[in-house]
């Protein structure tokens, strides 16, 4: 709870130093920063640690995740860096309780929800402290009833900006899915912090609430009263 978290690492793509890779890890655990990372699963099931659905971005690859194995991932470098995508096996054997990690479960990372069993079991023999957290309530709800001492969070954000939204982007958005996830503390995008529904969660319920992506040393300072811990990019605090 006294720890603010790197996200994706403390990296910095345009340097070569590429986020969500051993490297980035490596540095937030010298200057004693929590890790926010995410976690997809390949075509042969193994959770690796990568936010994008599409390799495109970070290694100019234009495949998914699941349509690849971890053997061919491996093959492919990272921007014009030399670091691979990790799995979160070889992520949690760096780490090795060093520092505390939140560790997002992309909402389209899987395709039904027991797979959900290749990420935790892993996560089993993991020693160290971590949180879950997503934006799919329903993969909040599975861990909930699959592995009830996992502490879990409840991503959310403004979904209803623009012309077109759904039903469920309203609820997600107001957090009136939590009934659903039982979180045990909510990641809410900074920007929205008056959201209505955030504040009576936040001084009504006084559930731990983490703060993202603060991206400058200004926003930081404007927000770090607010929260009880932010995620951060761009800048070390």
């Amino acid at each position: 709870m006294n720890y603010l978290y790197a996200h994706r690492g403390i990296h910095d793509n345009s340097k070569n130093n590429v986020e969500n890779t051993i490297d980035a890890f490596n540095r937030a655990i010298v200057l004693n920063y929590g890790i926010e990372c995410d976690v997809r699963l390949t075509k042969d099931n193994i959770p690796v640690i990568i936010h994008d659905k599409n390799l495109l971005r970070v290694t100019g690859v234009n495949k998914e995740i699941n349509e690849i194995t971890f053997v061919e991932l491996k093959k492919i470098k990272l921007l014009n860096s030399e670091e691979y995508i990790s799995s979160l096996s070889e992520v949690l054997s760096i780490v090795n309780d060093k520092v505390p990690l939140i560790i997002e479960i992309k909402k389209n990372s899987i395709s039904k929800m027991n797979d959900l069993f290749y990420i935790v079991e892993i996560l089993d023999k993991y020693n160290g402290k971590f949180m879950i957290e997503s934006f799919n309530p329903i993969v909040l709800r599975w861990i909930k009833e699959n592995r009830p001492l996992y502490i879990r969070g409840q991503l959310s954000s403004s979904l209803i900006r623009g012309k077109e939204y759904s039903i469920i982007d309203f609820l997600l958005s107001n957090l009136l899915l939590n009934f659903l996830s039982k979180p045990d503390f909510i990641a809410y995008d900074f920007r929205f912090k008056k959201n209505l529904s955030f504040l009576i969660n936040k001084y009504l319920y006084k559930i731990y609430c983490i703060g993202f992506t603060i991206k400058s040393e200004e926003t930081f300072n404007n927000n770090i009263n607010f929260f009880d811990s932010i995620i951060f990019d761009s800048f070390i605090p």
